[in-house]
């Protein structure tokens, strides 16, 4: 029999079992240097990119079919909320946060891979390793501490308790996201900072590799942060632009750390 709850957790499962299998072959990539090894790996990447776009589209069905069976669904929606708000309650909680966190980071994968192509090929298994590492832990999280597609005990209720009021804005829609581009980005200069250390190639040709996604993530960290000020300001008792408060504080650490390392590899070039 059909059951939407079900088959979320068994594709969050598949996602950790193809981000193992490629991690796998990458490694065995790297050390082998066989080009037909590295086009495995990059098919198990591409692999795991669509099964995360599944999974995204499975919990946003659930939202749009008032699928109350769902705790997250029925914590963060009700019937009565407007279509564009049910979409953005998928960020609206942690489980779902971290869904959409993950699908971000599967978009960068799959583009990533594919614009790496045949270049960089010393240090493209180590990206892809290190990647599907990434998207390993976040799946491991989702299957056994915060899943979204995780049902109630007591069963579907006849309605959801609804997205929290402040959180139905229209810097809802564009903030979050915003902020996410940013953070998630921050992973592919990772992963070649890392492909870096463990090929030994600590030249300028991994910083150039990074360059432009670094620059990427570092835009939309500064988008994010003037879209959450614009927020704060207006909606009442937030402290206005800014207030120093932990929410505000953690976006703004990652816009100065990637302020610094692009100051820094600029000096590194010359």
């Amino acid at each position: 029999m059909w059951s939407l709850p079900m088959f979320g957790s068994v594709v969050l499962l598949a996602v950790l079992l193809a981000a193992s299998y490629t991690f796998t072959v990458a490694l065995a990539a790297g050390h082998s240097g066989r080009l037909r090894t590295l086009a495995a790996a990059r098919f198990g990447a591409y692999g795991t990119v669509a099964l995360v776009g599944v999974a995204v589209l499975v919990l946003a069905y659930a939202f749009l079919s008032h699928d109350f069976r769902l705790r997250y669904v029925a914590h963060y929606s009700d019937r009565g909320m407007p279509t564009h708000f049910l979409l953005t309650a998928l960020w609206g909680g942690q489980d779902g946060s971290l869904l959409w966190w993950l699908f971000l980071l599967s978009v960068y994968i799959g583009s990533c891979v594919y614009w790496l192509g045949n270049r960089y090929q010393q240090l493209q298994p180590y990206v892809i390793a290190t990647l599907m590492t990434v998207v390993g832990f976040f799946a491991v999280l989702m299957l056994f501490a915060a899943n979204p597609f995780s049902t109630s005990l007591a069963g579907a209720k006849a309605d959801g308790e609804g997205l929290n009021p402040l959180l139905q804005n229209f810097y809802m829609i564009i903030h979050p996201p915003s902020l996410y581009v940013g953070f998630v980005g921050c992973s592919i200069p990772f992963a070649f900072a890392v492909a870096a250390l463990v090929t030994g190639r600590l030249d300028t040709e991994w910083i150039r590799a990074a360059r432009k996604w670094a620059l990427f993530s570092w835009l939309f960290l500064a988008i994010g942060n003037t879209l959450g000020m614009l927020w704060a300001y207006e909606e009442l008792g937030w402290g206005g632009y800014w207030a120093w408060d932990p929410v505000e504080n953690a976006a703004f650490l990652p816009f100065i750390v990637m302020s610094a390392y692009l100051h820094s590899v600029m000096i590194q070039e010359r």
